[in-house]
């Protein structure tokens, strides 16, 4: 949905100076209107800070937007959510998914100790196997050999 934002002067004054555009997926663009420089300077007057200047729709509802920080956060993000929340969110993700393929990787190499180790024991059993079996014919051949 868009929206035409503007800065009200009086009750009969207000400048326009943004407008709010649907993109997709749920997010939005801002198109910064020009504005004359006298215009600016009538804006300005008095505020100390550029971002908490009031902002009013002109031609649709607001939705959350109040101020020129609003309009910024939609320009730089595409919605007002708290994205250093999300951000954040995602940092913690991404370090839990490191430190998981550390651990993977710490049990890949455990495992791959373990299967050496039981490949020396099948050899060995092979061995043991072989040996069993080598007696085996020794005794049928010794028992063969007295009757």
């Amino acid at each position: 949905m868009s929206t035409t934002f503007a800065v009200k002067l009086t009750d009969e004054k207000y400048i326009e100076v943004a407008h709010r555009f649907g993109v997709g997926n749920g997010k939005v663009g801002i198109k910064w209107l020009d504005i004359k420089l006298s215009d600016a300077l009538e804006i300005f007057k008095g505020v100390t800070s550029l971002q908490d200047i009031k902002v009013i729709p002109t031609d649709n509802t607001a939705q959350g937007v109040k101020t020129i920080r609003d309009l910024i956060k939609l320009d730089k993000y595409g919605v007002l959510s708290d994205n250093k929340f999300y951000i954040d969110k995602i940092k913690g993700l991404n370090e839990l998914v490191e430190d998981q393929a550390e651990e993977i990787e710490t049990l890949k190499d455990k495992c791959e100790e373990m299967h050496k180790a039981l490949e020396k024991r099948v050899e060995t059993c092979k061995d043991y196997h072989e040996l069993v079996e080598d007696q085996a014919k020794e005794i049928e051949t010794l028992k063969n050999g007295d009757k």
